[in-house]
């Protein structure tokens, strides 16, 4: 019964290694888009953690009505750990509609200053966005050191957001993520724009009512002077003709 329980206890510490290995046995990648324009877009396959790998294959799969690849090569995260590996190769292969990659290296690979494996170069045939549609990583292949088999999983991040969801976005969020201090801020930022409009508002008045008073002041002293000088061109005339009348009234008397 014992020798039985041992070899029972033996089978499922057996299962559990097993279950915990391929569960470990993980390699992330990530194809992500470098750069676009109406002809050209680039993108790059990076590792992203997980299992180190030791072999790779795979095939870039696309929509040959939008895309076409033109060239691949490594990646400055390849290039750099090459130099520091004690064997590496890579094999891009560019035919057609068919791209694929087969690389082995010793010991298993790592990001050395740089994630991105592989660069790929894609020729648009519209000019329509890149989406996550377009292009897929199918791997054929993925290995350890001691050969033993690793799940590939790739993620993607290829779709860009236009300049105008941007915006909006951009708009929502400080909305929703502004704080009751910040909205105070900008309460009392506008009353005091507004007391000072007032105060300008006010002061232009001001200076308005002074202008039309001095005005008003200037035409009452221009009217006055322009009695007096009436008057006196009056007193005048009227004295002017009073003197001329006496004169005449001297000479009939003599």
């Amino acid at each position: 019964m014992k020798k039985i329980l041992c070899f029972v206890s033996v089978c499922v510490m057996l299962m559990l290694c097993t279950i915990t290995s391929s569960a470990a046995s993980e390699s992330k990648f990530k194809l992500k888009l470098v750069s676009e324009n109406d002809t050209q877009a680039v993108v790059s396959l990076d590792f992203a953690g997980g299992a180190s790998f030791s072999a790779i294959d795979f095939n870039v799969e696309v929509n040959t009505d939008k895309v076409k690849v033109t060239n691949i090569v490594d990646g400055k995260g390849m290039t750099n750990f090459k130099l520091q590996a004690q064997a590496a190769v890579s094999q891009p292969n560019v035919k057609g509609d068919s791209a694929m990659v087969t690389a082995a290296m010793i010991p298993g690979y790592r990001n050395v200053d740089g994630e991105d494996l592989f660069v790929i170069t894609l020729k648009k045939l519209t000019k329509d966005s890149l989406s996550n549609d377009d292009v897929k990583i199918v791997f054929t292949n993925c290995q350890d050191a001691s050969f033993n088999n690793i799940e590939p999983v790739v993620t993607y991040e290829l779709t860009t957001v236009s300049s105008e969801e941007a915006s909006t976005t951009v708009t929502t969020t400080t909305a929703a993520d502004s704080t009751p201090e910040d909205q105070t801020a900008d309460n009392n930022a506008a009353q005091s724009q507004l007391a000072e409009t007032s105060t300008n508002s006010a002061a232009a008045k001001d200076t308005e009512t002074a202008d039309d008073e001095k005005g008003d002041s200037t035409t009452m002293i221009i009217v006055v002077c322009v009695a007096v000088a009436v008057a006196a061109g009056g007193g005048a005339c009227v004295y002017f003709i009073k003197k001329k009348k006496n004169s005449d009234n001297a000479s009939k008397e003599g």
